[in-house]
């Protein structure tokens, strides 16, 4: 399957699939104090940041092995 890169998104696409690799996540916190990650993601061309709201499954798998977690990186596929 051929996924759309980020420079041929447009504003108001909807329904869209892309492929991105995650090269780099960091927990962050609104001003309410709400965690969500802020996220550095790649479709193999260019860079863009974005942010995931959830935060528990990362939690979880970072404190079962947090060493061999942030050596690892996650490929994701964005709806």
């Amino acid at each position: 399957m051929d996924y759309p890169k980020f420079k041929d998104l447009k504003v108001g696409d909807n329904n869209l699939e892309i492929l991105a690799l995650v090269t780099d996540c960091k927990v962050k916190q609104t001003v309410n104090q709400t965690p969500y990650y802020g996220l550095t993601i790649s479709d193999g061309d260019t860079l863009a940041d974005a942010r995931m709201w959830t935060v528990t499954l990362v939690n979880e798998l970072a404190e079962k092995d947090e060493e061999e977690f942030y050596r690892k990186r996650m490929e994701l596929a964005l709806k």
